[in-house]
């Protein structure tokens, strides 16, 4: 069945839905706990990935999306129309030539008792389930923060600071940032 144009995914969603979706094959090695993705406007997206393993030990998954090399690599097919006297009407850009989006991913060591401090905090946190937000300004970072995954799975999104009545998911997101990034190497961002 096709869908109409709208409906198809862009380049960018279909990597950021890598992003959530983790390494090929991590599945395998343990079940998703957390995952944090940072999206902002300036700098390469994020995502941080809490597993426990099948022997009970927690881990993360630090995965960067290398967007600027990805655009900086792709040609743009432009696409213009044009009225009936031979004057353009619209220029679009078709981003489906973009290949597979650059994902650097890598196991990161991290403090497994500050972890699991970290989730046994949030996991007695009560927060709304819907809470209202500004729109994001154009240059704002936006952070997703999920917890289980596929049927199981919760998932919140903010900018900035984030909503007052979320806060002890905006901690539980600023420190999981610290934790996993202290151990980062430089090039995997």
């Amino acid at each position: 069945m096709r869908f109409p144009a709208p409906l198809r995914r862009s380049a960018s969603d279909h990597a950021i839905q890598q992003l959530r979706d983790g390494r090929p094959g991590e599945s395998g090695y343990g079940r998703r706990i957390a995952l944090l993705l940072t999206l902002p406007t300036f700098e390469d997206p994020v995502a941080r990935d809490i597993r426990r393993s099948i022997t009970g030990e927690l881990y993360a998954v630090r995965t960067v999306w290398n967007r600027a090399l990805d655009f900086a690599t792709t040609t743009f097919n432009r696409d213009v129309r044009l009225d009936a006297p031979g004057r353009p009407v619209s220029i679009g850009v078709d981003l489906s030539s973009i290949r597979s989006p650059s994902l650097t991913s890598k196991q990161v060591p991290v403090d497994q008792e500050a972890i699991d401090r970290l989730l046994e905090t949030v996991a007695a946190a009560t927060v709304p389930c819907r809470s209202s937000q500004s729109e994001p300004p154009l240059d704002a970072t936006v952070y997703e923060l999920t917890f289980g995954e596929e049927l199981n799975e919760t998932r919140y999104r903010w900018h900035g600071d984030g909503p007052a009545e979320w806060a002890p998911l905006t901690t539980f997101a600023s420190a999981l940032v610290r934790l996993v990034d202290h151990h980062a190497a430089p090039v995997a961002r």
